[in-house]
C-alpha cells in the first residue's frame, strides 16, 4: 500500500486492497469466527471500500448499515439509532 504526506495509507491505495475478493472474503471469514452474534462496527478508510463492504455483507444475509459525512443530521441520528437499539448489527464507517 502506498503512505500518503499524512503518513497515513492513501485511500487509492486501500481501496484497491480491499475491494478485491480475497480481502472481502477473508473479512466476512474473520467475523464469522471471532464476532458472529455480536454487534459489530466495522472502520473503513474510504466510502467506496465501505459501499463494497456493506453490499458484501447483505449479499451474506447480514443486517447492516452505512454511514458517513454526507448523510443527513436526520439520517445519521436513524442510523446510530438503529445500531444501539438493534442486537447483532453492523455499522460501516
Amino acid at each position: 500500500m502506498k503512505v500518503g504526506r499524512s503518513g497515513d495509507y492513501t485511500v487509492s491505495s486501500s481501496e484497491r486492497l480491499y475491494n478485491n475478493h480475497a480481502m472481502q472474503d477473508k473479512l466476512l471469514s474473520a467475523y464469522r469466527e471471532k464476532c458472529l452474534g455480536k454487534k459489530t462496527l466495522i472502520f473503513n478508510n474510504g466510502i467506496a471500500t465501505s459501499h463494497y463492504v456493506y453490499s458484501k455483507f447483505r449479499e451474506a444475509g447480514y443486517a447492516i448499515k452505512h454511514l458517513d459525512h454526507t448523510h443527513s443530521g436526520r439520517e445519521r441520528k436513524e442510523i446510530l439509532q438503529w445500531f444501539r437499539e438493534k442486537p447483532m448489527q453492523f455499522l460501516l464507517r
